[in-house]
């Protein structure tokens, strides 16, 4: 299948068979992964496209029966550009036709496509993960087909065990600092949904950073004689993780720290305050993150 896929996605390039389709001619995916679009980024896409055009063309499949409808293509990549052409009143766009075997196929290369561009939110992405598990791939394979490390999958999995109630915390649509994180909302799914429900609001309501709502839950968790985290992680394995993204962080650090402070400057020119707050906002909760695992790692006992 990954064969496959990587074969489909390396003719449409070589061939460059783009053609012209109108807008109305294509309908959507129903079940791409992609659920939630925001809204002023596919304005800013919009007018982006109003001034250059759409360079970047979308996958489709033909339709084998339209049963008399307008439409004769179906979406596999590019649901962003295509609601976007809507906005800037484009009427037709330009569309690379893949053939694929069936709608499994549809949803990998989406997937593929889709989750290395703008943010898909923790939800979306457990939801995919979790269909590609009832679909009977192995968790190594599902990071492959991601790029991420299989530690990664497992923790998408395990906040399906909040409850919806908590889930819904984690929504997008819902301002970043009024927002349930992810590696906050991963240590409640451990707990009963009522204690979930009941911590999640008070965590998000109050605004409390994640140290203090990892040591309310953690003490919370103990009282009920309930072990936080996974019992049966491999220390051995997760010590190569653990080098694995040290080394990746310093690599990518130097990249950033070698520039001058004009290359900041001109980064930030083109964007607004909300934009630089959330990066800033970003880097501040990332540091902390960071220092509480340094922590960890300096009180490690040794042999």
């Amino acid at each position: 299948m990954e064969n496959r896929l990587e074969a489909l996605m390396q003719d449409s390039e070589k061939v460059g068979e783009v053609i012209v389709i109108p807008r109305s001619h294509i309908r959507p995916f129903a079940n791409q992964p992609r659920k939630y679009f925001d809204q002023a980024k596919l304005m800013s896409l919009a007018e982006s496209i109003k001034e250059t055009g759409q360079l970047v063309p979308i996958f489709v499949r033909e339709l084998e029966n339209n049963n008399g409808s307008a439409h004769r293509y179906e979406l596999i990549d590019g649901q962003r550009r295509w609601h976007a052409c809507d906005i800037a009143g484009v009427k037709k766009m330009k569309a690379i036709v893949l053939s694929v075997q069936d709608e499994e196929e549809q949803f990998t290369i989406s997937v593929i496509s889709n989750f290395g561009r703008v943010d898909h939110d923790a939800v979306e992405t457990a939801l995919a993960i979790k269909r590609f598990r009832d679909n009977n791939k192995t968790v190594a394979q599902i990071a492959k087909t991601f790029a991420r490390s299989e530690p990664w999958v497992y923790q998408h999995l395990k906040i399906l065990k909040l409850d919806q109630e908590v889930l819904n915390m984690m929504s997008p649509e819902i301002p970043e600092e009024d927002r349930l994180i992810f590696s906050t909302a991963l240590l409640l799914a451990d707990l009963p949904p009522d204690l979930q429900k009941k911590i999640a609001k008070t965590v998000v309501g109050n605004k409390i950073k994640h140290l203090q709502a990892k040591n309310i839950i953690r003490s919370r968790a103990e009282k009920l004689g309930i072990k936080i985290g996974d019992p049966d992680r491999a220390p051995n394995k997760d010590y190569n993780v653990l080098r694995s993204f040290v080394g990746k962080v310093k690599r990518e650090l130097e990249v950033f720290l070698s520039m001058p402070q004009t290359f900041f400057d001109r980064m930030f020119q083109s964007r607004d305050g909300e934009e630089h707050g959330n990066v800033v906002d970003k880097l501040e909760h990332d540091i902390e993150d960071l220092k509480a695992l340094l922590e960890a790692v300096k009180k490690a006992k040794k042999k």
